[in-house]
């Protein structure tokens, strides 16, 4: 039976380019007098093997999610140990700045390590954008009021936010989803419309085409050996 995936979606195709070279392995089989048995078993090998990626992601963001809540709980745990600290220690004013220091040092590592979890997932969640400009333009600094677009700026290699009085700025809200330190996350879909991107060699590369292709001629493969199961 066809999955219920649609063979256009995101999803299928980061499935499908994934596993390239492991799906095209198919085309060998009718060699094997026992092809219907070796397909069968290949189909559900693909299946299991999808199944148990879905599952590996679920864990990781499952994990990263877990790692987020206990960051914070021990950074309210520290803080409330500070506050006790201070109430407890002020005939020794040498010794509680001392308390602090450490504690104000904890808080800024978990904090950190909070930051670099969630920064972790949002890496993995595809993001859209509005339009490509191919002529340079000079991004403001500062935050805007208001923004009405996303765009990829070709000549600068990196997202910029566009205002609605047309000026372009380096830093809006929730740029880490687009950026990390002013750099494109690799290996990242961006969407724009109805295509698909990743950065790909310092170049924001166009994969629609090549996927649909791909998901074309395995849709047209599988077609044939359902056809001969049956």
């Amino acid at each position: 039976m066809r999955s219920n995936k649609s063979a256009n979606s995101p999803a299928a195709y980061m499935y499908i380019f994934a596993n390239k070279k492991e799906i095209m392995k198919n085309h060998i089989l009718f060699s094997n007098k026992n092809w219907k048995q070796e397909l069968r078993k290949n189909i559900e090998t693909e299946r299991n093997r999808a199944m148990s990626v879905e599952r590996e992601i679920q864990k990781e963001i499952t994990f990263l999610q877990d790692e987020i809540a206990d960051a914070f709980t021990e950074i309210s745990d520290e803080q409330k140990r500070v506050n006790e600290e201070i109430q407890r220690s002020t005939e020794c004013d040498e010794q509680l700045q001392k308390n602090i220091d450490t504690a104000e040092a904890k808080i800024s590592t978990e904090t950190s390590r909070a930051q670099s979890a969630e920064n972790k997932i949002r890496a993995c969640i595809p993001v859209r954008f509005d339009g490509i400009l191919t002529a340079s333009v000079t991004p403001r600094d500062e935050l805007p009021e208001s923004i009405n677009a996303i765009l990829y700026c070709a000549p600068l290699n990196c997202f910029v936010a566009r205002s609605d009085s047309g000026e372009y700025y380096n830093s809006w809200e929730n740029k880490e989803l687009y950026m990390s330190n002013n750099s494109i996350h690799k290996g990242k879909i961006y969407i724009c419309g109805s295509k698909l991107y990743v950065w790909n060699e310092n170049k924001l590369s166009d994969i629609t085409e090549s996927l649909k292709t791909l998901i074309e001629e395995l849709s047209a493969k599988i077609a044939i050996l359902e056809s001969k199961i049956k």
